[in-house]
């Protein structure tokens, strides 16, 4: 085994990191009825569990925060089925996919700076569009938070997520949530249910679970796993609308160079329609989170380092697993003002029916 005996530890630290054109302005949509629904924010096409309520998209061209406002001159394409969309790809000049604002940078949120670009809004197709109640649990399915309600038990069975228990793999429509998919994967039940009903989950995703599931992926959003890498390392491939309009399948297998670019793609190199992803069963999860100061933090990257660096002198794979260990399922943040380093651990608990959510030490000192 060859390494350069350098752990680059700086990457680890997460810091809090055709058709019809829908253009015009509209009001705030109605919401359907007075029952509770996952998707009730209606303007935001977020849940009520979201993060934040306030959002620019899908009317207005700026983020989540109201800021990176683009020029008034370009374009919302708001396509509610697919070849919309592959009708406003192809005759635009320039495209920007986008999903629900997550952006913190304007040249990258905006599609151009004038007339010629259009951001295409992946969370308006027709099967988004759809409200999904929230049920009471059901079917041996415990919530762990003692609430009454399940988020994901009764969506609609041409809501886009198609989930492959043989595979271990679901496609996704690229503007779905990702908190929507993760709550659509832990109650799914498959007529041979592989999973034990315990449902299922990705291998690992972003502190943040807002965005749009094609925005983090085009973004390289990463969670706390060394095994798993980012969320776009967990993608088997894309169905993407490329600038002449036309549908392609973008995999390892058929593009392969293609594949790597489509894994940071920005929403710039096509629009994202669909994606399918890794998935595992889910288990239990135990956070241990630890407070250090700035020279406790260095001083234990300091030791996980040396250790990597004599592992990686062994030749030896498994050495080296281990010395990475306390990094393996990890998550860092550094609060400058603070003086502060949050060091949040993450450990599976296997199958184990005893073990409660909040088993375990949340807070070490």
């Amino acid at each position: 085994m060859k390494g350069s005996g350098k752990l680059l530890v700086a990457g680890l630290v997460a810091l809090a990191a055709c058709c019809v054109f829908h253009v015009a302005i509209a009001q705030d949509e109605a919401r359907p009825s007075a029952v509770r629904h996952v998707m009730s924010n209606a303007r935001c096409r977020m849940q009520d569990a979201s993060a934040h309520g306030y959002c620019g998209l899908p009317y207005e061209l700026s983020n989540f925060q109201g800021r990176h406002e683009c020029d008034d001159r370009a374009w919302v394409g708001r396509p509610t089925t697919i070849a919309e969309m592959q009708g406003m790809v192809a005759m635009a000049e320039k495209v920007k996919g986008m999903g629900v604002g997550h952006s913190w940078f304007k040249e990258l949120f905006c599609p151009a700076n004038n007339a010629s670009g259009i951001g295409i809004v992946t969370t308006e197709l027709n099967e988004l569009r759809t409200p999904i109640p929230l049920a009471t649990i059901r079917d041996g399915y415990a919530n762990p938070l003692g609430e009454s309600v399940a988020y994901a038990p009764e969506f609609p069975a041409d809501y886009p997520i198609w989930v492959d228990e043989e595979a271990r793999t679901v496609t996704v429509a690229a503007g779905v949530t990702q908190r929507t998919l993760l709550d659509y994967l832990s109650t799914y039940k498959g007529p041979r249910d592989l999973a034990q009903g315990r449902g299922w989950t990705l291998p690992a995703f972003s502190w943040f679970i807002d965005q749009t599931i094609g925005g983090a992926v085009a973004t390289n959003t990463h969670g706390s796993s060394l095994e798993h890498g980012s969320l776009s390392d967990q993608v088997l491939s894309f169905e993407v609308v490329v600038a002449n309009g036309t549908l392609v399948e973008v995999s390892e297998q058929s593009h392969p160079h293609l594949m790597r670019a489509m894994r940071v793609n920005l929403g710039r190199l096509g629009i994202v329609t669909q994606m399918t992803m890794k998935i595992i069963p889910q288990s239990p999860v135990r956070r241990t989170m630890e407070t250090l100061d700035w020279v406790g933090y260095i001083s234990r990257l300091k030791k996980i380092q040396n250790e990597y660096n004599e592992a990686v002198q062994t030749q030896s794979l498994s050495a080296v697993k281990k010395a990475l260990k306390p990094i393996w399922d990890t998550q860092i943040q550094w609060h400058a003002p603070l003086g502060e380093v949050w060091w949040a651990s993450y450990e599976r608990l296997g199958n184990s029916e005893n073990v409660d959510a909040f088993d375990g030490p949340s807070d070490v000192s």
